[in-house]
């Protein structure tokens, strides 16, 4: 789900609590969300601290680490 696509559809609920959260990753700090209780993080951030590359494919809305 793109980043738009999540704000459209916690807009349509109401009831949800969203709230934005900061994670610690080694030495850095990432702004993520938490929502209901579920964090979120953004992909491409956490995933290149690991040292990884990261491909999106738009036709199947697909994020590959590699």
């Amino acid at each position: 789900m793109e980043l738009n696509e999540l704000k459209k559809s916690n807009e349509k609920k109401e009831s949800e609590e969203m709230q934005k959260v900061n994670i610690i990753a080694g030495t850095k700090l990432i702004d993520g969300v938490n929502i209901n209780g579920v964090t979120y993080a953004p992909v491409r951030e956490l995933s290149e601290l690991l040292g990884k590359k990261v491909e999106w494919d738009q036709k199947t809305s697909t994020v590959t680490l590699k």
